[in-house]
């Protein structure tokens, strides 16, 4: 999985506060569709088998730059963290 942090799952809900992008062939973290954070249902099955998976393998922090729709041309190595 991509895109979750560990606190972001929860039993019933999913916290969104992030989508990842592509533009120009580079990822980028942007803010979710509408750009409003939400929680998003989750069925009890698939919110345990993500907690699972988590607790077998461990996440790893993945750093991204953000793209500002203000700004989508913005240099990579300037854009916010």
């Amino acid at each position: 999985m991509f895109g979750f942090r560990p606190d972001d799952v929860h039993y019933g809900f999913v916290h969104v506060e992030r989508q990842i992008l592509m533009y120009k062939s580079q990822l980028y973290f942007g803010p979710p569709k509408g750009g409003k954070e939400r929680d998003a249902p989750l069925p009890q099955v698939l919110a345990e088998r993500i907690l699972t998976h988590q607790e077998h393998f461990e996440p790893i922090e993945v750093t991204l730059p953000w793209l500002d729709p203000e700004e989508p041309d913005l240099a990579r190595e300037d854009r916010a963290r």
